[in-house]
């Protein structure tokens, strides 16, 4: 439960910003936020150790 709603926070915060400027389409926005999480997921689950997780999850 506290996964899914730091993955719904993190895509908030991540296109909030993005969805704000006219020029750029929510959607979008939205997708580049996915293909963001998706890679730090994959950085996560590549990590090897305590301090890999922690730079994985600051990239």
């Amino acid at each position: 439960m506290r996964a899914r709603f730091s993955l719904l926070l993190s895509v908030f915060l991540i296109c909030a910003p993005v969805a704000l400027h006219a020029e750029i389409d929510p959607s979008e926005a939205a997708e580049a936020a996915i293909l963001e999480l998706e890679a730090a997921a994959t950085a996560l689950a590549n990590a090897e150790s305590a301090s890999d997780r922690i730079v994985a999850a600051d990239d």
